[in-house]
């Protein structure tokens, strides 16, 4: 797990979630982003390949077609295809 706050450079810039993934030594399509903001976390992250999840704890955002949406990280576990 990476915080945002330790990396050199803020989301949505791609910089970020390479710096994310360099770190982790894995590649794009060996991680998910898991986050509360669709530009930020959702936007950003996809445009690097990486595939990411909305965490929508109040259920407010839930009609977004395009994006997995979950209300809860108890959700998170399945979506890794472990």
């Amino acid at each position: 797990m990476i915080c945002s706050s330790s990396l050199s450079v803020g989301k949505p810039d791609p910089r970020a979630f390479h710096e994310a993934l360099s770190r982790l030594g894995l590649a794009a399509d060996e991680v998910l982003m898991v986050g509360d903001s669709v530009e930020n976390d959702v936007l950003g992250a996809s445009a690097v390949g990486i595939r990411a999840v909305l965490l929508d704890r109040s259920g407010n955002q839930l009609e977004l077609a395009s994006t997995s949406v979950i209300t809860s990280l108890s959700e998170v576990p399945p979506l890794l295809n472990l």
